[in-house]
């Protein structure tokens, strides 16, 4: 394998750092980084994901999906290969570099993409509007605020002002707190899912922390004092968080 592996992810401004943010793509490059794959990173701005990845030959997303026609992460393989979609990513990975493994035959990893769906529509009204005022550079900014108000049904700043946002927020996103904390306890000899073991689920939770945290100091801190069994677990694997800017 001669050619290099390429991580496409979106790039965050200046004044955040130009670091990796989004959940999405962290889901790819926190597996290249607990894996130790060598790997580079070309950032692509929104508007530039279609065009780019239909040159590409990348096949679209279903259309019965819910996502657009082309996401994040892309991974381009080092024999020339694209993959479109964390988990397919982060399967084609464990079969090409399988140690460390991903456990990919545990359930954690259902169990918090279950518990994270449940934060993530609940602090949406807080989350979603941070996106463009803290982390997108321009290029990027119409696209965001166009398409996230088309599915809220309404402006960010209205999303911002509504009654779902603020405590509300926080208040909708109680039971699935408590669903993270109930996940993270199961396995008493921690801080893993799983126990002492890491498995994908775990990166999978720490790859919405990186978005928290690049949002919003407090609300990242917030997040992870909910309960200590959080704080624990993202300290377990902030060692994979560390390669963001490259």
């Amino acid at each position: 394998m001669a050619e290099e592996l390429v991580l496409f992810d979106l790039p965050s401004k200046d004044e955040a750092g130009n670091r990796a943010w989004s959940g999405n793509t962290w889901k790819a490059r926190i597996v290249l980084n607990y894996k130790n794959i060598p790997y580079r990173t070309r950032w692509i701005e929104y508007p530039d994901l279609a065009p780019i990845f239909a040159s590409y030959g990348i096949p679209p997303n279903p259309a019965s999906t819910k996502d657009f026609a082309y996401t994040v992460p892309v991974v381009k393989f080092p024999n020339g290969d694209y993959l479109m979609q964390s988990y397919a990513i982060a399967q084609k990975l464990e079969e090409l570099w399988p140690e460390p493994s991903l456990r990919l035959d545990s359930d954690s990893y259902h169990k918090a993409v279950a518990v994270l769906s449940k934060i993530d529509s609940a602090l949406a009204a807080e989350t979603r509007p941070r996106v463009p005022k803290n982390i997108l550079n321009p290029a990027s900014i119409e696209y965001f605020e166009r398409t996230r108000s088309e599915r809220f049904g309404m402006s960010l700043t209205d999303l911002s002002k509504s009654d779902k946002a603020g405590d509300n927020a926080w208040a909708a996103a109680e039971p699935g707190l408590q669903a993270l904390k109930a996940l993270l306890t199961e396995n008493s000899s921690g801080p893993y899912i799983d126990g002492d073991r890491v498995s994908y689920g775990d990166l999978v939770l720490a790859s919405s922390y990186v978005f928290m945290e690049m949002l919003d100091k407090d609300m990242i801190k917030r997040f992870l004092g909910y309960d200590d069994s959080i704080q624990k677990h993202y300290d377990a694997c902030k060692k994979w968080l560390e390669r963001s800017t490259f």
